[in-house]
């Protein structure tokens, strides 16, 4: 049996990155639209799913048992905080709907936790044998494949050939020009989400999957390359090596055939780029000097951490409310912007998503956030290390595992969005999905 809506879940992870808006007459190209495909998208899986949830929680709701969502607490809780930090905001109406080129107000994150209850609720309207993995598999084949796509247009951007029109923000600098970051609308959100896809093909391909796994996680390896984005490619890697190590742990060691075949697509790409981008060298010896605790990218990060923990300090239960950084950092920023490059720059995100949480909806968004992420690592774990468990079972909660902990490991040095976030929920959905589904129960 097919669940019903099955289609909208698959938009919303596996396509909606692939959304842009290439039109002179609208400003953002990139997020805006991403917000309202996403929002659509769960309404219509919302009413599709309105006839289980009155089963549910109807008048005979006892005669349709079904095991609750594991992420449906920490969810709610998540929601709570950050509905009373909208409230005590300094600007609620920015809270709510989040600033222009970022949307991560309120309602967005209404969606992105929508997004992770939806996914096992679309799968529990069936308990059909083999249906949870068989569609989770599916999803995430439909997701590596668009990756795939979505990186073959990084490659023509980065040589320049942009067949689409850019947006306001990529049009002038010259940094963009030859700056891969397809559909997503930054190098370093493209080079997430190709991390994200990465561990997960890899892992999967590692688990049994067949080639097709390995081409992906090979096609999403050479966009994280080209991204140029140097978070992304310790993420993507730090993920493979931490589950491999993990799994090994576990007593669930991968094949050395796997493992060496991985091993040398690996090589093989980077030795492709090299040969390939003249100027890939140059741009690896401009990375290494942008790595200058003082003028760099890290001295940069390092000045805006320092001023948003004192932000956070000065708020520490709700914060300022969602997407406001911007608004309050002014007032705790250190002496130093001009030395730091950031002259002239409205720092409004803090370039570490636990530190954005943390200053948006204080130490309790924090907490409730985490709690999400432990609930959902607990339910993967609990697949994975089970011998009672279907192979494939444990096969994909190995690499939904992988794909959310290099998303997890990039937002170290990086912010969350709408281009890459939406998939990263639902790989927290499917870990929950994957939890519930009666091959593993029984």
């Amino acid at each position: 049996m097919h669940p019903r809506g099955w289609i909208f879940v698959i938009a919303a992870v596996a396509f909606l990155p692939a959304v842009f808006v290439p039109v002179q007459a609208v400003a953002d190209f990139f997020y805006l639209p991403k917000v309202l495909m996403l929002l659509g998208l769960e309404l219509a899986l919302a009413l599709v799913l309105l006839p289980q949830a009155r089963k549910r929680w109807g008048p005979q709701a006892s005669l349709y048992r079904s095991p609750r969502n594991p992420l449906l607490g920490p969810v709610l809780l998540y929601w709570a905080v950050l509905g009373l930090a909208t409230l005590g905001s300094v600007n609620p109406a920015q809270s709510l709907m989040g600033t222009p080129f970022r949307w991560e107000g309120f309602i967005t994150f209404l969606l992105y936790g929508g997004l992770a209850l939806l996914i096992p609720a679309a799968l529990q309207e069936t308990r059909a044998p083999g249906v949870t993995a068989r569609h989770l598999d599916q999803l995430l084949g439909w997701g590596l494949g668009v990756a795939a796509v979505l990186v073959a247009y990084g490659v023509l951007q980065s040589y320049g050939l942009d067949p689409m029109p850019r947006d306001p923000i990529r049009s002038g600098a010259a940094w963009w020009r030859t700056s891969a970051f397809s559909t997503l609308g930054n190098s370093n959100f493209f080079g997430t989400f190709c991390a994200m896809y990465l561990a997960l093909g890899g892992i999967r391909y590692l688990t049994g999957g067949a080639w097709p796994w390995l081409a992906g996680a090979g096609a999403a390896y050479y966009g994280m390359l080209i991204s140029l984005s140097r978070g992304s490619w310790l993420a993507g890697g730090a993920a493979l090596m931490i589950v491999i190590a993990l799994r090994a742990l576990a007593g669930q060691r991968f094949p050395l055939r796997r493992l060496g075949a991985l091993a040398l697509t690996v090589l093989t790409l980077t030795l492709l780029w090299r040969l390939a981008d003249p100027h890939a060298s140059r741009r690896l010896g401009q990375f290494v000097q942008d790595t200058s605790a003082q003028t760099g990218t890290v001295g940069q990060r390092l000045w805006i951490w320092k001023g948003t923990v004192r932000a956070i300090a000065g708020s520490p239960w709700l914060g300022y409310g969602p997407d406001t950084l911007g608004e309050v950092f002014p007032r705790y920023e250190l002496p130093g912007r001009a030395a730091a490059g950031l002259q002239g720059w409205n720092v409004d995100r803090a370039h570490n998503d636990y530190l954005q949480v943390a200053v948006s909806s204080g130490l309790l968004g924090l907490a409730a956030y985490l709690l999400i992420l432990l609930t959902a690592a607990r339910s993967a774990w609990r697949v994975a290390t089970s011998e009672a468990a279907p192979a494939v079972h444990r096969a994909l909660a190995w690499s939904l595992g992988a794909g959310a902990l290099a998303h997890l490991l990039a937002m170290g040095a990086n912010l969350s969005t709408v281009s890459e976030s939406p998939p990263f929920w639902g790989l927290l959905g499917a870990m929950a999905a994957l939890s519930l589904d009666a091959d593993v129960r029984h």
